[in-house]
């Protein structure tokens, strides 16, 4: 699936949407899900926000030279 973004603040908010909804489907399945497939959807989350943050901090050193 390829998604396209207007530009990179949408693509961040994306991110940060995606790993919220990660965390709140990996919190909404304690004790119903395997906990493998709950640590995953964990490390999943954390990734999406990690790329966020990266993308967020590139685009801002890129804006400030």
């Amino acid at each position: 699936m390829t998604v396209e973004y207007k530009n990179w603040k949408s693509e961040i908010a994306w991110l940060r949407t995606m790993a919220k909804r990660c965390k709140n489907l990996a919190l909404a399945s304690r004790g119903i899900a395997p906990s493998d497939i709950l640590d995953s959807l964990d490390s999943l989350s954390t990734s999406l926000n990690h790329r966020a943050d990266s993308l967020e901090k590139a685009k801002g050193t890129a804006q400030a030279s």
